[in-house]
């Protein structure tokens, strides 16, 4: 059962002239022989002409010379990163450490 071209393209939301870049389409032949290996009913060739036609045009206009701001580096916002937290405290008695890292394993 064939497929028509155009329902394909529409169902995987791509235009005809990405189909024919993404395949390595460059004629109309080309198009012919890709579906009827794949059993896609192709598109008349009027079609095909009008976007080499479209092509053409929007290439034979200038475009402009602007280009765009680079953007500014953001700055760092303070933080606690060389903050010290709770659990760097030493304790002043090293039974109390000893018996924390023993308890801590056990368990």
């Amino acid at each position: 059962m064939k497929i028509k071209l155009d329902y394909y393209l529409k169902r995987k939301r791509i235009t005809l002239q990405d189909f024919l870049k993404i395949n390595n389409l460059t004629s109309y032949k080309d198009l012919l022989e890709f579906c009827n290996k794949r059993n896609f009913i192709p598109v008349d060739e009027k079609e095909l002409a009008k976007l080499n036609e479209s092509k053409k045009k929007n290439k034979s206009e200038p475009t402009s010379g602007k280009t765009s701001k680079t953007q500014k580096k953001k700055s760092s916002r303070p933080g606690s990163k060389n903050k010290s937290s709770s659990q760097n405290v030493s304790f002043g008695d090293d039974k109390k450490q000893n018996w924390r890292m023993e308890h801590r394993f056990n368990h």
